[in-house]
């Protein structure tokens, strides 16, 4: 080839043609010049990068991912001879020698030391509220410790979710659940999660809650890699995992999607400040039930915190008076259920009549009325303000002591109680005056 000189060694030389640099590479143990333009060498490097970085993402994700071990069927009996007994997918009420419940969940390879695994387990009518009390034992055939009990409500389906990290075991894992006297029980299936849950083809992207303890929004996201139907269980946890409420939903996502489901959750009774609570979502598939994906967060009950203020004015022409209550909320959070009261002694005032009025999102808890006011309001939003007009006959020229109050309902705290009532006073004179401005 002209302009190509061969030697003992392997040489490259570079020529232009145009804009075109070649690299030429001579081998003359083969006797042939490969002629590789740049152009092709940076696609090669850029299609090798590309596959190597498709590697690591694919192992990342790899690690992320965790597992799911799922056993539908009995497969154990109260002997431990690996026989079904047929203990499972029937009620069975104690006594029965069915009891207790038993089956084996393989798991091929035991998770690492203090890597979260979840025991997850199916099961119908569970009363628990009202003393049904069914112990779940993990590899403990002596049933000596039990990792927890079954949550639920009479007459419904539902998952009791229990930690169960550094238990789980390479091969069989022996379930047994054990029922108290007089209470019934069906047990349709049991799963290992390890590390979350697999999320193959569908995964809790993000989980959020705000609200209060009668009303806590639960925000799941919820991001899908197949066109399928899931379902998901939020449940509500106090410190010793008891189950406090619980919210089932169904949709269907397609591929590649990513939905958000919005839910709410109550504590039922009011906690004390400060308490601890846990949101769990159970992902899985809505026909097969296979958990795809478990994650939690923690909420705190922070007791609301709203400065209520009240005011009071007075007009009085001879024996006539009129009295102007103002009351509001400072914030910053609601205070709905806040009381405004204003007892009016009847040997001081006669022929008593007030109305209400509301803005800023406030509601009376009655329009109108007679004598004393005690008015529980309906909404107190922060900024909202509420005005009473009292008008009544004052009963001679006697010296009286009135007081206005407004109090916080139960659940919210207020940070200066300074304002939150109000006297007003008329003292004894020889002629009858117009009084303005009384005084607290």
């Amino acid at each position: 080839m002209p302009g190509i000189k061969g030697g003992g060694k392997n040489r490259s030389e570079t020529k232009k043609a145009g804009n075109l640099v070649r690299y030429i590479k001579i081998s003359k143990r083969k006797g042939l010049a490969n002629i590789i333009s740049k152009e092709d060498v940076v696609k090669k490097k850029t299609f090798y990068s590309l596959v190597i970085l498709g590697l690591l993402l694919a192992s990342v994700i790899t690690v992320l991912a965790g597992a799911t071990y799922f056993q539908g069927t009995d497969n154990e009996n109260n002997a431990g001879g690996g026989i079904a007994d047929n203990d499972m997918d029937v009620r069975l009420c104690e006594p029965n020698s069915l009891l207790p419940i038993e089956f084996n969940i393989n798991v091929p390879t035991a998770p690492q030391p203090g890597e979260n695994t979840k025991l997850v387990i199916y099961a119908n009518d569970v009363d628990e509220e009202q003393g049904e009390f069914d112990q779940v034992y993990l590899n403990d055939a002596a049933q000596t410790s039990p990792v927890g009990s079954l949550s639920g409500t009479d007459g419904t389906w539902s998952m009791t979710s229990l930690d169960v990290t550094g238990s789980v075991i390479t091969g069989n894992n022996r379930i047994d659940i054990t029922v108290n006297t007089g209470w019934c029980v069906e047990v349709d299936w049991g799963q290992i999660v390890v590390d979350s849950g697999e999320q193959d083809k569908g995964r809790i992207s993000d989980l959020s809650a705000s609200g209060d303890w009668d009303n806590i929004q639960v925000a799941t996201v919820v991001t899908s890699s197949v066109t399928s139907t899931f379902g998901i269980d939020v449940n509500l946890l106090n410190a010793s995992r008891e189950n406090k409420d619980v919210v089932t939903d169904t949709f269907s996502m397609a591929g590649d999607e990513t939905i958000t489901r919005t839910h709410s959750l109550s504590t039922q009774v009011q906690p004390s400040a400060g308490e601890v609570f846990t949101i769990e979502v159970i992902l899985y598939d809505q026909s097969t039930y296979f958990i795809h994906h478990i994650r939690e967060i923690t909420w705190t009950y922070t007791e609301a915190e709203a400065d209520l203020s009240i005011s009071k004015s007075a007009e009085q022409r001879f024996t006539e008076a009129t009295f102007t209550i103002v009351a509001q909320n400072l914030g910053p959070d609601a205070a709905n259920g806040a009381v405004v009261s204003d007892t009016l002694a009847a040997t001081s005032f006669l022929s008593v009549t007030w109305t209400c009025s509301a803005a800023g999102g406030a509601a009376c808890g009655a329009a109108n009325g007679t004598g004393d006011i005690q008015d529980t309001l309906g909404a107190f939003p922060s900024g909202g303000v509420v005005t009473y007009t009292v008008q009544c006959t004052l009963v001679d020229w006697s010296v009286y002591e009135n007081v206005a109050e407004i109090s916080v309902p139960s659940g919210v705290s207020d940070p200066d109680t300074s304002n939150n009532r109000v006297v007003c006073k008329r003292y004894q004179l020889l002629f009858p005056v117009i009084y303005r401005n009384w005084t607290r």
